[in-house]
């Protein structure tokens, strides 16, 4: 099992940065190590949609 998982499970994620867009309020994304839809709260900072 990698690390990153983990940091997964912790709601830490790590967007696919080629494909995060702007949806017009936040930038919106997946996470590239569990696929889960993510949103940017802060400067380096994304949680689960």
């Amino acid at each position: 099992m990698s690390v990153g998982i983990i940091f997964c499970w912790l709601d830490r994620h790590d967007p696919d940065r080629a494909k995060v867009k702007w949806d017009g309020t936040e930038y919106i994304g997946t996470c590239q190590r569990c696929g889960a839809s993510i949103k940017r709260e802060a400067h380096k900072k994304w949680r689960r949609v």
